[in-house]
Parts: structure tokens; C-alpha cells; sequence
């Protein structure tokens, strides 16, 4: 396999370049009621349900640390993301997503419909 390396990527049609770095390093949709299904990834080879409200996304490619970023939503909710210092740069990253409720208050609950991106340095 053949390595391309730049430090800007344009694609057909667009009228800006981007970095390289600003590209997700990998993205998930999944279902996570009862058993996690994946809809559709990119470096993630497997979600793993481990609490209402909680899963392991687990990355094909590993992350080069655990400094990087996560953002993501459930349903019509944008949703906090928490990542209890459980992030690690090799295979996985442990994450919750809270609803926000009246004072302030945070309620964990699995959906159906869940994306994630993370943004970070492959190893």
C-alpha cells in the first residue's frame, strides 16, 4: 500500500483546503438499545454497550495518545459527553451520554440513533 502525505486536503468541488488534522480519525452511528449495532464507521471496528447510557467504542487504528477530542449526539438531543478520564489512546474510549433535565440535573439513557466523531493524531 502507498502512503500519501500532505499538509492540506481539498476535495473535488470544494473551493477551500483544510487540514489535514482537522479530518475526523474516526466517526461512529450506532444503536445503542439492548445489544450496540453499528449503522456505519470509520476506525471503529465495534461499540459495546456497558451501562444505560455508557459504551466502549473501540478504534481500528489506535490514537497516538489520549489527548483528543470526542463530540456527539443521541436522537434529536445534543447530548454532553463524558468521558470520565477513560479515554485511551490504544483501542478504546468509555463514554456517557447525559440528557439535561431541570436543575441542571443529568439522566443517562441508551437510543437508537448515537454518532460520535473524534478528533485527534493516529498513532
Amino acid at each position: 500500500m502507498s502512503t500519501l502525505t500532505v499538509t492540506n486536503i481539498k476535495a473535488t468541488g470544494e473551493t477551500a483546503s483544510r487540514a489535514v488534522s482537522g479530518v475526523a480519525a474516526a466517526w461512529v452511528n450506532f444503536d445503542n438499545q439492548g445489544t450496540a449495532t453499528l449503522n456505519g464507521s470509520y476506525n471503529i471496528s465495534s461499540c459495546t454497550d456497558t451501562a444505560t447510557g455508557r459504551f466502549r467504542s473501540n478504534f481500528t487504528s489506535n490514537m497516538n495518545d489520549s489527548v483528543y477530542s470526542s463530540s456527539g449526539m443521541q436522537d434529536n438531543y445534543t447530548l454532553t459527553s463524558d468521558s470520565n478520564d477513560d479515554k485511551t489512546p490504544t483501542g478504546e474510549a468509555h463514554l456517557s451520554f447525559y440528557a439535561s433535565g431541570t436543575g441542571g440535573q443529568r439522566n443517562n439513557f441508551d437510543a437508537d440513533r448515537n454518532t460520535v466523531a473524534y478528533h485527534g493524531d493516529l498513532a
